[in-house]
């Protein structure tokens, strides 16, 4: 005898939304949510201040990108900061290991040296004048709280730091690596970097032509010094000379006066 199968209409009615455990991982924490705060506040802004100082061609779509480093003991996949980054509006473009002492480790002994993990981050500048403003309306415990506790360094690129090789003076050229925007479109940024690259060269050949404009100038001044500073010495010989003829003048006129007899 076959099973009779009840089907029941408008099921999701019985149904209601179960919150979520926090997370725990049961792995120590280096920093708490204040501790975290506290450090991380002034190189949210020092980085904010830096993107705002950045020329308008060189943030297109006003976009800018900083450097997050993670504490080494979270350098798990699973410790990647998706919620604080889905919260702010950032999001990563790229990574690379570095080498870092940090503040605090959840090994034993005094951190030392070690390798972590660098991720770029990309967003708006808006987005980053916020941060210290998002750190004071996260709630303890939470995965975005968890994030930032994570992070040992926050700063923006300083262009010493994405130069790898200037190459010599005799043959310099460059390779640029470009990181594309996930949810961009590839021209968007490549574009934009070949726009940018334009305007620098306007502005450098301006430069070249004062610079060459300035130095003819200062030859000229020079040649005009140089002409008047021998018209002075011409000057100056011919009154030396004057003044010498005048002297032979007065000392023959006097030899004439006494080889003249009176009468």
């Amino acid at each position: 005898m076959s099973q009779t199968n009840f089907l029941i209409g408008r099921g999701e009615l019985l149904t209601h939304d179960i919150k979520g455990p926090k997370r725990r991982l049961g792995k120590a924490e280096v920093y708490t949510l204040a501790q975290a705060a506290r450090r991380l506040n002034p190189q949210f802004s020092a980085t904010a201040t830096m993107l705002d100082a950045l020329p308008t061609h060189a943030c297109p779509g006003d976009f800018g990108v900083a450097r997050l480093t993670m504490n080494p003991s979270y350098i798990a996949r699973s410790f990647f900061p998706v919620a604080m980054m889905r919260s702010v509006g950032l999001e990563s473009v790229g990574s690379r290991t570095v080498k870092v002492t940090p503040g605090g480790w959840t090994k034993k002994g005094v951190p030392q040296e070690c390798t972590t993990t660098e991720l770029f981050i990309a967003g708006k500048r808006q987005a980053f004048r916020h941060l210290n403003d998002w750190t004071q309306q996260i709630e303890p415990e939470s995965d975005e709280a968890l994030d930032l506790a994570h992070i040992e360094q926050f700063s923006a690129f300083t262009p010493d730091e994405r130069m790898v090789n200037h190459g010599s003076t005799e043959h310099r050229f460059f390779e640029v690596g470009i990181h594309l925007l996930p949810n961009e479109s590839h021209s968007f940024v490549q574009q934009s970097f070949v726009r940018y690259a334009k305007v620098l060269h306007e502005m450098n050949t301006f430069k070249i032509v004062n610079t060459l404009e300035n130095i003819e100038r200062q030859c000229m001044l020079h040649e005009v010094i140089e002409e008047t500073q021998q018209d002075i010495e011409l000057c100056e010989n011919l009154l030396n000379e004057s003044r010498l003829i005048q002297h032979f003048a007065l000392s023959q006129l006097s030899r004439f006066f006494l080889k003249t007899p009176r009468r």
